[in-house]
């Protein structure tokens, strides 16, 4: 129902990703959000966020905890 939109916000968030030196989010998975049939979609950033954790973890940054780094990067 709502393919086009979403692949419109994944090249907005592959394009985020890029410009900013975050890992490649590969492939996103979509939720529906329900509420008297489909009317939306969500994605979590948690994963993409442990990523970027991970791929700098011997590299000395300041990064903020996952789940804080997760809602800054789906701001």
């Amino acid at each position: 129902m709502f393919e086009r939109e979403q692949q419109v916000i994944e090249a907005t968030v592959r394009g985020y990703c890029s410009d900013t030196g975050l890992p490649d989010p590969g492939k996103l998975k979509w939720n529906p959000i329900p509420f008297s049939g489909e009317w939306g979609i969500s994605t979590s950033f948690f994963r993409l966020a442990a990523q970027e954790a991970r791929s700098k973890n011997d590299i000395p940054t300041k990064l903020p905890p996952v789940q804080m780094r997760a809602q800054e990067i789906a701001s």
